[in-house]
């Protein structure tokens, strides 16, 4: 399962669906493990796929929102090694580049700090807003 774990903080709807899928894939991976099923959720950075060009921009510059993003896009094939490199170790979280390791126990250890960095991000977004 591949589950985005970076503060995606336009897309409330989008984190609620993130977090389902890690604790699903973790409880598949517990009651699996008996039978020797594995599962692991990766959990990546910003990933360059086309996503990113065929995304609809509703009333927001492109350019501009794809500039907010703070942190490097990470090549497809990285991605895939990383989480190919996960699943041989059995990580039950594949959580890469390091950046993203690095905000995942962040947020994990102080939560408050989603909405500090929330409204950040959201007041930088909500600037790019067109009529």
């Amino acid at each position: 399962m591949v589950a985005p774990s970076r503060n995606a903080i336009r897309c409330s709807g989008f984190r609620i669906d993130v977090a389902a899928v890690v604790m699903f894939s973790r409880m598949l991976r517990a009651e699996g493990e008996g039978l020797g099923v594995k599962v692991s959720a990766a959990c990546p950075g910003f990933v360059r796929t086309a996503i990113y060009d065929h995304a609809q921009y509703v009333h927001v510059d492109k350019e501009g929102a794809l500039q907010l993003i703070p942190l490097p896009i990470i090549a497809l094939a990285t991605a895939i090694e990383d989480i190919l490199a996960g699943v041989e170790r059995n990580d039950a979280l594949i959580v890469f580049p390091f950046y993203a390791r690095l905000l995942w126990r962040l947020m994990r250890w102080f939560p408050a700090l989603h909405t500090l960095v929330g409204r950040k991000a959201m007041a930088g977004f909500r600037r790019l807003r067109t009529p």
